[in-house]
């Protein structure tokens, strides 16, 4: 039995979003990436490990729709993403920074490694706005993949 889909799916977009680089061409440095059952909050995540990407999985819904013997699955994915800068403009400017970045990043392999069949960001949601900001950020990314029906 090979490796299940969602976690390849997982396992590569933490690899993606690890590559988020100056040096590599994006507007960021991403410092840590992690896979999690749940989102920690901003004060669990110090200053030295910001920009950081929380990857949660989600709940994943079928479509009725099927191609063959497979049915669609749309898996969601949120990103919890957490910036710094010492002043309400310039963590306006990271969290907008890093929403561009994920968006790219993802896109550089939308089949996250052969697993599915397209990835996308589908919402994000910062605090800007907020007199006391923080550099929260909120992005939901779906993941289309397909299920054979008549394996477990």
């Amino acid at each position: 039995m090979g490796t299940p889909a969602r976690r390849t799916i997982l396992t590569n977009l933490k690899t993606a979003l690890e590559a988020i680089t100056v040096a590599g061409g994006y507007k960021s440095t991403v410092k840590t990436v992690e896979i999690a059952r749940s989102a920690k909050v901003w004060e669990e995540v110090p200053p030295s490990e910001r920009p950081y990407i929380g990857v949660v999985p989600m709940e994943s819904v079928y479509i009725s729709e099927h191609v063959g013997p497979y049915y669609q699955v749309d898996f969601r994915i949120q990103l919890a993403i957490y910036v710094t800068g010492s002043s309400v403009d310039l963590r306006a400017q990271a969290m907008s920074s890093i929403i561009d970045d994920v968006a790219a990043a993802v896109a550089v392999d939308r089949s996250r490694g052969g697993a599915a069949s397209d990835t996308w960001v589908a919402q994000d949601f910062t605090d800007e706005g907020d007199t006391e900001e923080d550099g929260c950020v909120r992005v939901d990314l779906k993941v289309r993949y397909f299920r054979e029906e008549t394996k477990s």
